[in-house]
């Protein structure tokens, strides 16, 4: 899902939501400094001397600048936990990834395991010597060999 992206594609997205955040801390920024210029005006006592329809003015904007703020409070948040949720999704298809790796990594010991030992044995048997056995009456030579192999077969 998010792997199957291009690697550009998946920065791409992390930037972007880091740039979202950065414009949302700086307008909360902004928000703030004009509440801090409003709220003197209205509180003071020299606000009085201000129209109504000025003072009303006044609170109205006070009022739409705290629910601004409160807005990009939400919305801070709901790029932070995108950006978590981003991220967390990454890490859980780079842990399928890893456990796919490993289920083919048992498949190939198991594979190993049986035709290393074959192999050896192949090699042993496959070499230019002279023939066990050969010459001799009894068949002795042939059970040594046997329980050379049996040994093998055990070992491993």
């Amino acid at each position: 899902l998010v792997l199957s992206t291009d690697a550009k594609d998946e920065l791409d997205f992390l930037e972007r939501i880091s740039r979202v955040r950065v414009a949302v801390m700086e307008l909360q920024r902004r928000l703030l400094a004009q509440q801090d210029v409003l709220r003197p005006l209205i509180g003071s006592p020299e606000s009085e001397r201000f129209l109504s329809e000025v003072q009303q003015l006044l609170r109205e904007l006070q009022i739409a600048q705290a629910r601004g703020l409160r807005n990009l409070e939400v919305a801070n948040g709901i790029l932070e936990q995108l950006g978590s949720v981003y991220l967390g999704r990454i890490s859980l298809e780079v842990n399928e990834q890893s456990s796919d790796a490993g289920d083919s990594m048992r498949r190939f010991n198991a594979i190993a395991t049986v035709m290393i030992p074959l192999l050896f044995l192949q090699g042993v048997f496959s070499m230019n010597i002279g023939i066990p056995g050969k010459g001799v009456d009894n068949l002795r030579w042939w059970w040594a060999i046997n329980a050379v192999c049996a040994a093998l077969c055990i070992l491993v």
